[in-house]
């Protein structure tokens, strides 16, 4: 006779296995086509004016191995063996890359892509522990978690600073001729920093630049003539560039122009955010560019005889997810609702864990132990932006946060516990393991 429990088992495999095969179908098409291929069929682009995006790679090369550690470890259910497919599997792809001339293979990809792996690994085979902990447990996570939460905020703070020059050598160009720009129709009149004049090619004096960098507020202006030029072309107007680097860069796409500024970030192969201004209705004749570099942010500017437009841009606690993207986004007026989302995202497991720590607390004194997390992350907001001269946290943020924390305080008492609220999910296993018995 059949079991009820051995007839429902293919059901039950059955979405396992259209995740497995929807996460390894991702990783090859992302390791093994064309460079780019398939980002150009999402109408996406992996990079404008590619620089130097050495650390943002190696983040990518080990977050696109962790969904692969977890299915692994979900389907064998033993870490050792789990680990050893996701080397080998990593290798494979690695040494397939030597024979596609787009690709770069390196042992370093292996190590990260391992790591990431681990990373999975780790996460489905200690899931008791991270989505059902004691109370005790839940509060050094709930802690732990909470100082995690710090420290990217204070990255996001560090980051957002000035970029360093030191003694690199500074290039000036106007209209430079790249793959995925069209050529520009009209002229390039002038590129200044703070008024120091920024000639087209290599810098013969670049010492006022680089002190003008260093400084801030600093003023970068640029001044073309659009007659003659495509309007629905994008077009690369000028840039300065250092080696392996880029300070400034002004383009135009449609009916917005797009700048781009160099961060601390940008130091670290991180990718810096672009941002957008509206064009002029009829971008026939002079224009002025400018953006105004500040400690809180940046001030775009657009300027022709009859027109004018401006924007301010602050940076806030909450564009750490800005140098994270994989791929290059305009940064539109929907800013201040990705950095609440990006908020409420990191807050969200803290309240998941300060759920389960709290749960069936009979004194204050647990309470004040788990809300300890809850108070470091308010202060860190508070007080970083006065440390590190960003913008104070605006209320959207604290809004975000709230709402991430509120999110993951219902989700453990939804999920965490039973619909009634009495039990939590370890004492339901202990109860139905006892009965089974």
């Amino acid at each position: 006779m059949v079991s009820l429990r051995n007839r429902q088992k293919p059901a039950a495999t059955a979405p396992r296995r259209i995740l497995a095969a929807l996460v390894f179908g991702f990783v090859a098409a992302m390791t093994l086509a064309p460079a780019g291929w398939v980002l150009t069929r999402l109408g996406l682009t992996a990079c404008l004016t590619c620089s130097d995006l050495s650390r943002l790679n190696a983040i990518q090369n080990v977050l696109l191995f962790v969904p692969v550690g977890a299915v692994l470890q979900a389907r064998v259910r033993r870490w050792r063996p789990a680990f050893v497919a996701s080397a080998l599997i990593s290798l494979s792809i690695e040494l397939a890359q030597t024979r596609l001339a787009s690709r770069d293979p390196s042992a370093e990809d292996v190590i990260l892509n391992t790591l990431g792996a681990a990373v999975g690994i780790a996460l489905v085979a200690g899931r008791r522990v991270w989505c059902d902990p004691a109370p005790a447990a839940a509060r050094l996570l709930g802690l732990a978690w909470a100082a995690a939460v710090v420290i990217a905020l204070w990255g996001t703070a560090w980051l957002a600073g000035p970029t360093s020059l030191h003694d690199r050598a500074i290039f000036s160009q106007w209209a430079p001729p790249r793959p995925l720009f069209d050529r520009f129709g009209g002229r390039v009149l002038g590129l200044w920093v703070n008024e120091l004049d920024a000639p087209h090619g290599t810098l013969e004096r670049p010492d006022p630049i680089r002190a003008a960098w260093g400084a801030r507020p600093v003023r970068v202006r640029l001044a073309a003539d659009l007659a003659g030029d495509n309007r629905s072309a994008q077009v690369l107007l000028a840039r300065l560039i250092v080696v392996n680097g880029e300070l400034v860069m002004f383009a135009r796409r449609g009916d917005a122009f797009m700048v781009r500024v160099a961060l601390r970030g940008s130091d670290l192969g991180l990718r810096p955010p672009i941002y957008a201004l509206e064009a002029p209705p009829d971008q026939v004749g002079p224009v002025e560019l400018s953006v105004v570099v500040g400690r809180p942010g940046v001030q775009l500017s657009a300027a022709t005889p009859q027109w004018h437009r401006t924007r301010d841009i602050a940076f806030d606690l909450g564009m750490g997810w800005v140098f994270l993207l994989p791929v290059e986004v305009v940064i539109g007026k929907w800013l201040p609702a990705a950095s609440a989302a990006w908020l409420a995202l990191l807050s969200l497991p803290m309240g998941f864990y300060l759920g389960a720590s709290t749960d069936r607390a009979r004194s204050a004194r647990h309470w004040a132990g788990s809300l300890s997390g809850v108070g470091v992350v308010a202060a860190a907001m508070a007080l970083i932006p006065h440390v590190m001269a960003v913008t104070p946290t605006p209320l959207t943020l604290w809004a975000g946060a709230l709402g991430g924390g509120l999110l993951g305080w219902v989700t453990w008492f939804r999920v965490g516990r039973g619909r009634d609220g009495s039990r939590t999910g370890r004492d339901r296993r202990s109860l139905e393991s006892r009965a089974s018995a």
